[in-house]
């Protein structure tokens, strides 16, 4: 049994940083949008306020902010002294209210040290003593909840807790999925849980809505939201594997924690159609972005009757919620988390802008009209085209709050997303050489290495002593097999930096990739000489002594990667094949394979279990494991492989006929092909 090599190419930039724009609405629609004035608004809710009338029930039109349900915009009316809430009236959104629309200003304007939103989360076990309890704070029946903003007791925070809640009790399985193909947190949990009997014993994870926002745009007298989509987010916010606590939660990965929080924003659309709340959360989030657009405006409307003299409705909120968890005791999932309703707003220039304030206050029917519509023809998926030109001081702050978000994005590993704010960001500035490095990363990252090395190609070109841009893309080199030019790049690298481990750390991988093993070696040993409690640089040299021969040095070095990072995925998942195989204890093996599993399951590592379980005439343990890895790898030749040669040692012609030929159309040519089409025809000749 052959032992992985390990094809670490970390990626190194000069920011790492990411974005997104949702999908263009088509070229030639055309919408009808609603203008709303708040300047009226705020004159017909004082005429009720002295009568007593409920303006809520008897003026529902003033209420309902006349029935838009996605805001896009607000104009300002200098002149007239109003300020005009602009959107759609989409029969598939639900409703907005003036509320709502008042509470997410309150949230900008007066509680703006937090964006609006809620938190619920366990208590520390500080609490659970102070409150008289003994024991863990695991045992913990009730969690607390935190508003931000000012939300609560409002009809905007209680959406927010309710959308939150929701979203926890579809994940752990509580409330079925009201989509087919969404995955739940839970169903994910229980697979990696039944493959492997040891590893990841409980977990807590954090999921939160996100807003992921374009921008925000202020262009002198008007606010314009572009689009964007609301996602989910996770973190892990404690992990056991085999009962002990991991330390280094950042660098923990937890399959089911990530596989649920991208089903979930994948499928936000369809869950959201099925579920009103969500498709509620989702306006909000809108009103909260435009309110912080209109922080940035330099001529604020007059926003004092809202901020402190509008009557607000009273919803109550929680302080306290259950804690939502399923499994025992010893072995569960747990689940925290919230709402965060982030946006990203900047100052800008535009001459298309003043076409939209222009056409609403144009159609205006007169002075005292509390609402009116109109039509405009989106472009390219946005209200209005918006320019900022070259040097524009605004340009540049607006360039980093694009930064900021695609450095959120990318680590969480939404490269599409993070590609196309970096696109944004070069349109601003096409001399930016930071630019161009970091979409190299972000398309390297989403396995795009062409567009990765053109990225990295014009940042050298812009910057020629850009030693990182020359490892990049030398990681992109030896990503597609070019290992000349991948030696070239990182050799220029260590020229321009001698001292940095990275650049020698790379070039030994390079080397190792071309065979050059006792060259490899040396170089891993500088990055060691460097760095000297650097996991992987110990794995590597250590998978370059096996690859030469000498294993004990090669157990020595993975031990010691293990030793200084007990969460080093690839030294566990070594030393596992090692004692399975020629170190003699195949229960030592699994349990190293089992951890390696637990904290990064890749296919292969899966298959390697696997493969195990079949080497101790267990074909039916294994089974699992292959199954789990084409969940991961749905034409993964050494799967597939692997499973027709389970069913056929277990006797299963016929299972292991349709694995055959399954083989057989993802791997013609592949190493087993041979032994599978004389299975095939033994099977022919046996009428089996």
């Amino acid at each position: 049994m052959k032992i992985s090599k390990r094809l670490f190419f970390p990626t190194m930039s000069v920011l790492l940083l990411v974005g997104h724009t949702a999908s263009p609405a088509p070229a030639q629609e055309t919408k009808t949008f609603v203008a709303y004035s708040m300047k009226v608004a705020q004159a017909r809710v004082e005429a009720a306020i002295k009568t007593g009338e409920d303006f809520r029930k008897k003026q529902p039109d003033l209420f309902y902010l006349a029935g838009i349900t996605k805001p896009w915009a607000v104009v300002i009316d200098v002149k007239g002294g109003d300020w005009i809430l602009v959107g759609e009236r989409d029969p598939k959104s639900s409703v907005l209210t003036l509320d709502d629309w008042v509470v997410a200003l309150r949230a900008r304007f007066i509680h703006a040290e937090r964006d609006p939103g809620v938190t619920i989360d366990p208590r520390s076990c500080e609490d659970c003593l102070k409150a008289g309890k003994k024991e863990a704070c695991y045992h913990c029946t009730k969690q607390d909840v935190r508003f931000f903003g000012g939300i609560e007791n409002t009809h905007f925070g209680q959406v927010c807790f309710e959308a939150d809640w929701l979203m926890k009790k579809i994940g752990l399985g509580i409330e079925s999925p009201p989509v087919e193909k969404l995955k739940t947190y839970y169903d994910l949990s229980a697979e990696q849980h039944r493959s492997s009997r040891a590893g990841v014993s409980r977990v807590i994870s954090r999921f939160w809505f996100y807003p992921i926002l374009s921008r925000v745009n202020v262009v002198g007298d008007v606010v314009l939201l572009e689009k964007f989509q609301l996602g989910v987010f996770t973190e892990v916010l404690h992990a056991e594997v085999d009962g002990k606590p991991v330390k280094d939660i950042d660098r923990f990965e937890h399959y089911p924690s990530e596989g649920f929080s991208r089903s979930f924003s994948d499928n936000y659309d369809a869950v959201a159609h099925t579920r009103g709340i969500l498709e509620t959360l989702r306006g909000l989030t809108r009103l909260a972005a435009l309110a912080k657009g209109l922080t940035q405006v330099q001529e604020r409307p007059g926003l004092n009757f809202c901020l402190a003299d509008y009557p607000m409705a009273r919803s109550e909120t929680p302080l306290e919620a259950d804690v939502l968890r399923v499994g025992g005791k010893n072995t569960g999932f747990e689940i925290a988390g919230g709402v965060d309703l982030a946006a990203l707003a900047a100052r800008c220039r535009s001459g298309d802008a003043s076409g939209l304030r222009d056409l609403v206050l144009r159609v205006r029917p007169t002075a005292e009209s509390a609402s009116w519509s109109f039509d405009v023809r989106p472009r390219d998926g946005r209200i209005v085209e918006v320019t900022m030109p070259a040097g524009d001081s605004s340009e540049q702050d607006h360039i980093g709050w694009l930064f900021a978000q695609a450095l959120f994005l990318k680590g969480k590993r939404r490269y599409d997303l993070a590609i196309e704010c970096y696109d944004c960001i070069l349109r601003a500035d096409p001399s930016l050489v930071a630019g161009y490095n970091d979409r190299g990363a972000a398309h390297a990252d989403n396995g795009d290495y062409d567009r990765a090395v053109a990225d990295y190609s014009r940042a050298i070109e812009l910057d020629p002593s850009l030693a990182p841009a020359y490892m990049n893309r030398g990681n992109a080199h030896a990503l597609k097999g070019d290992c000349g030019l991948a030696l070239a790049d990182f050799g220029k690298a260590i020229e321009l930096r001698p001292s940095d481990a990275l650049a020698h750390f790379n070039l030994g991988l390079a080397l190792a990739s071309g065979g050059e093993y006792g060259l490899a070696i040396k170089r891993f040993t500088e990055a060691i000489r460097l760095s000297p409690s650097w996991a992987a640089a110990f794995c590597s040299r250590g998978t370059a002594y096996q690859q030469q021969g000498a294993t004990k040095l090669a157990v020595l070095d993975w031990l010691k990667a293990v030793e200084l990072d007990p969460l080093d995925a690839e030294a566990l998942n070594n030393l596992g094949l090692y004692y399975a195989g020629t170190g003699g204890s195949v229960e030592q093996g699994i349990r190293y394979l089992e951890k390696a599993i637990a904290i990064s399951p890749e296919a292969q590592r899966l298959v390697n279990l696997g493969e195990v379980y079949r080497g101790a005439s267990r074909p039916d343990k294994a089974i699992p494991f292959y199954t789990r890895a084409l969940g991961l790898k749905p034409n993964y030749p050494p799967a597939i492989s692997s499973m027709f040669a389970a069913h056929a040692e277990m006797e299963n012609y016929s299972e292991a006929t349709v694995w055959a030929r399954k083989y057989l159309e993802v791997a013609p040519k592949g190493k087993d092909a041979g032994e599978v089409s004389r299975y095939l025809e033994w099977i022919g000749s046996h009428g089996k």
